[in-house]
């Protein structure tokens, strides 16, 4: 009878501890996970405005148009009535809500329907609806663009904790600026960029009306378990007197993390550009980063010590020998030989 009375069992007090626990954990795990399809949606309009933008720039370079549906979508006053009737802070302006660099006449209808059938190998989460628009459909479910600033919105937008999402890069986004900078992923730090066919003076040498790449890397360091996702360039022409805005358009660049066993607090990443062609001029290389959580920094400058990231490329006259011009004929003609 004792032996039965010495035995411990569980009591209602660590029963009701337990259960607490339980109940903490799983409602942190939900709201964990309700935050994260929260961010997911924000981040799949992203990576849609990224392809598109991608493959209407190629188009563009191509044929000299854009992949747009023949009849105007809507003005710049309909399509702020629009954003504003989906979610959009309705005390917000419309220069407030559009690109600084679209045509907002309000008398004409500059937003047209982006056509993706003429665009290739695109994979989206969104825009489906292209299909069904005809002149005078109210159909919001696609992505329009400003003929004049080539920027893309998406009209129906996404409603994220009072928050409204519908094109990238706006004023909507409470941390962007018109500044040279602007810093979002916590204790990233980005190293000058290194020319890499430029000499000591960061210049690039070019025969007469002759044209060249820029190639170019920056080494960028966040801290550990910081999980950089994307990267993306702008080489803008410029002159010394200009104070230049943030670029409106990046292309993706390659983004490469780098393993080091001996710095366990930070980590780092590279970044590889090869720009198109471009003629003499002065340029400032402009890069933008994005982390996995949507949280992005865009600079023109080192962070490390706020020198731009400029290249200057430089006509000069290239004189060769006989011989040497003879060479260059020679492998041109075999260059042909093989084509």
């Amino acid at each position: 009878m004792n032996k039965f009375r010495n035995e411990k069992g569980v009591t209602l007090l660590a029963l009701t501890i337990t259960i607490v626990v339980m109940v903490i954990i799983t409602a942190t795990l939900i709201t964990n996970t309700q935050n994260r399809l929260k961010l997911e949606k924000v981040d799949n309009l992203y990576s849609d405005i990224e392809q598109i933008k991608d493959k209407i720039s190629q188009y563009y370079i191509k044929k000299g148009s854009l992949p747009i549906k023949e009849d105007a979508y809507c003005n710049a006053e309909n399509l702020v009535s629009i954003l504003k009737a989906n979610g959009a802070d309705k005390s917000m302006e419309l220069n407030d809500l559009l690109d600084a660099n679209d045509n907002k006449n309000t008398s004409e209808e500059t937003y047209y329907v982006i056509d993706l059938s003429k665009l290739d190998n695109l994979t989206l989460n969104y825009g489906s609806e292209y299909k069904k628009w005809s002149s005078g459909t109210d159909l919001q479910d696609l992505y329009i663009i400003n003929i004049k600033s080539h920027q893309i919105y998406y009209p129906k937008g996404i409603l994220v904790d009072g928050k409204f999402y519908y094109s990238y890069n706006l004023a909507i986004k409470d941390d962007d600026t018109n500044t040279d900078e602007t810093f979002q992923i916590e204790g990233i730090s980005v190293d000058k960029a290194n020319f890499e066919n430029a000499d000591s003076n960061k210049k690039i040498y070019i025969a007469d009306k002759g044209k060249i790449p820029v190639n170019a890397n920056l080494q960028v360091k966040v801290p550990s378990g910081t999980v950089l996702k994307n990267a993306y360039y702008a080489l803008i022409h410029s002159s010394d007197t200009e104070e230049q805005e943030k670029p409106n358009s990046f292309t993706k660049c390659t983004l490469e993390k780098k393993e080091d066993a001996l710095n366990t607090e930070n980590d780092t990443y590279q970044i590889n550009i090869i720009s198109d062609k471009v003629s003499y001029g002065n340029y400032i290389l402009w890069i933008r980063i994005e982390d996995q959580d949507g949280n992005e920094i865009i600079t023109n400058k080192s962070t490390d010590d706020d020198t731009k990231n400029e290249i200057i490329i430089e006509e000069k006259k290239i004189e060769l020998s006989l011989s040497e011009a003879k060479q260059i004929n020679k492998d041109e003609e075999t260059v042909a030989t093989r084509s």
